[in-house]
C-alpha cells in the first residue's frame, strides 16, 4: 500500500455546484476498530463525467439522496471556515464511479487488497462501509448502512475484483463508462425491447406506469438524439446499431449537438446524420425533410443538451410530426432549472417520459434474475472494451485529488470535448 499523506475530500457548494474545494481532513490515528461487517476503503480509480454534476445538482432531493452517500467529516477535523457548523451545512459531498481498495476488513470473505467496483468517495480519506454478501451473484456486496438505505440499489451494489495494477487502462474504461454503458444497454434491450418473450420496461422503472409494445417499438422510426456525443448517448447508439436486428432498427438515427462536438460525432460512424442545435435558426433548414415526412414515429431523446435546446427541438419536432415520443435520459449538467420539456414527465399523458437507470435495472433483475442480467451485461461490456467501437473516444488520466479538482473547473468552463474521457488514479 502507498504511504498516505494528509487526507483530503472534495466539498461542493449546495447552492452553486460549480463551486468546489479540496479540503484537508485531520483525524486522529490510528482509526477506531471496525465493527463486524464493516470494511475500510480508499479510492483507487474514479472518473469525472457530467453525472458527477447531476449528483451535485439534484443530490439533495430526498428520494435520490446522493448527498448522503458519504458522510461529511466532523467540523473539528476541518480548517476554517469549514470548521463552523453553519458554513459546513452549505456544502455536500457527492459520489463518483470507479474502484476503491479494501485497506482493512471485518467482513467475512472480503480480503484486504480487494478492489470494489461501484460508487466511490471523491477524496483520499479512508471511509467505512458496511457490507453484506448478495447471494444472487458471487462476489457482489451490498452497502447496508443506515445513511444509504434510501439510495437506489444501483448505488449500493459493489463488485469485488482481484487487484491488478497492470490493467490501469481497463480499470479506467470501467470507471469512465461501465455504468453509462449499462444505461445504453438497458435502453436498447429493455426500454425499447424487441426480443420475443421480453416485456418492455417503462423508462422510469415503475411497473404501475403503462409502456406498450407500440411505445417500445423503434422499427422504422426516426430517432433524434440531443447531446448524442455523451457517453450514454454513444452507448445507446452503438448498442442499437450492433445488437438490434436490422428489421427492428430505426429508419434513421440523427445526432444533434454543438459545433465543437460535430467532428467527433460524425467520426463515430453511429449516426445517419449529425446536425447542430443552431440549425433550427437557419430559415433554409428543412426539418421535415430530415424526418422523412411520411408520418412515421419520431423519438426525441435528450441525453443532456445544454441551454434551452431540448425545449426548442421538442417544439420544432412537435410541429413537424404527428407521432412524437420524447424521452429525457439526462438533463443539462450545468442547468439551474429543469427544462419545460423535462417538467412534462410529471404528466403521464404528455408523451414525455423520464429514464431512471437504477429502477429499470431493478425491474430487469426482478424479471430474469441478477445472475443472468450481470452475465449478459458484462459480456456486452467486455466486447465493447475489447473492440473500442467508438472511434475517437479516448482516456485522459490524471493523478490525485488536485488533478480531479482542477479538471472539475475545466469541465464547468467547457474546456474538454466530449471525445475525452477523464479518469483519475489515487495512491492506495
Amino acid at each position: 500500500m502507498a504511504q498516505q499523506q494528509q487526507p483530503a475530500v472534495q466539498l461542493i457548494s449546495k447552492s452553486d455546484f460549480t463551486t468546489q474545494h479540496v479540503v484537508p481532513v485531520s483525524l486522529p490515528t490510528p482509526f477506531p476498530p471496525l465493527s463486524p461487517g464493516q470494511a475500510r476503503i480508499r479510492t483507487h480509480t474514479i472518473s469525472l463525467t457530467t453525472n458527477n454534476f447531476t449528483y451535485a445538482r439534484l443530490g439533495g432531493i430526498p428520494y435520490l439522496g446522493w448527498w448522503d452517500a458519504w458522510p461529511m467529516p466532523p467540523c473539528s477535523s476541518l480548517p476554517a471556515p469549514f470548521n463552523e457548523p453553519s458554513t459546513l451545512a452549505g456544502y455536500c459531498r457527492v459520489l463518483a464511479w470507479g474502484y476503491s481498495a479494501v485497506v482493512e476488513s471485518a467482513v467475512p470473505g472480503l480480503e484486504v487488497g480487494t478492489l470494489l467496483f461501484g460508487t466511490q468517495p471523491i477524496g483520499t480519506l479512508a471511509e467505512v462501509v458496511e457490507l453484506e454478501s448478495i447471494e444472487d451473484v458471487d462476489g457482489h456486496w451490498r452497502e447496508v448502512s443506515g445513511r444509504r438505505k434510501h439510495l437506489n440499489s444501483v448505488y449500493n451494489r459493489y463488485i469485488a475484483r482481484p487487484r491488478d495494477d497492470t490493467d490501469r487502462e481497463g480499470m479506467g474504461w470501467d470507471a469512465l463508462m461501465n455504468v453509462l454503458f449499462q444505461s445504453g444497454y438497458m435502453l436498447n434491450r429493455s426500454v425499447f425491447a424487441w426480443e420475443e418473450g421480453v416485456k418492455a420496461v417503462h423508462p422510469l422503472g415503475d411497473p404501475a406506469l403503462p409502456w406498450t409494445e407500440e411505445d417500445a417499438d423503434l422499427t422504422g422510426a426516426v430517432v433524434v438524439m440531443l447531446a448524442a456525443s455523451g457517453k450514454t448517448g454513444l452507448s445507446f447508439a452503438r448498442e442499437m446499431r450492433a445488437r438490434r436486428p436490422r428489421e427492428k432498427q430505426p429508419a434513421k438515427v440523427i445526432a444533434v449537438g454543438s459545433a465543437k462536438s460535430k467532428e467527433f460525432t460524425v467520426g463515430t460512424g453511429l449516426f445517419d446524420e449529425v446536425l447542430l442545435y443552431s440549425d433550427l435558426e437557419d430559415q433554409a433548414f428543412d426539418l421535415e425533410y430530415r424526418l422523412k415526412g411520411d408520418g412515421r414515429k419520431v423519438l426525441l431523446m435528450d441525453f443532456g443538451a445544454r441551454g434551452g435546446a431540448v425545449d426548442q427541438w421538442a417544439e420544432a419536432l412537435e410541429a413537424k410530426s404527428k407521432n412524437l415520443q420524447a424521452l429525457i435520459v439526462g438533463g443539462d449538467p450545468l442547468g439551474k432549472e429543469i427544462s419545460k420539456t423535462g417538467k412534462q414527465t410529471e404528466d403521464p399523458a404528455s408523451g414525455v417520459a423520464q429514464f431512471f437507470a437504477g429502477a429499470v435495472r431493478d425491474r430487469v433483475i426482478e424479471a430474469g434474475g441478477a445472475a443472468k442480467y450481470f452475465a449478459d451485461q458484462e459480456t456486452a461490456w467486455a466486447e465493447f472494451k475489447a473492440t473500442r467501437t467508438v472511434p475517437g473516444l479516448q482516456l485522459k488520466r490524471g493523478e490525485g485529488l488536485a488533478s480531479f479538482s482542477e479538471d472539475w473547473n475545466k469541465v464547468v468552463k467547457g474546456e474538454y470535448g466530449t471525445h475525452i474521457g477523464l479518469v483519475y488514479g489515487f495512491p492506495v
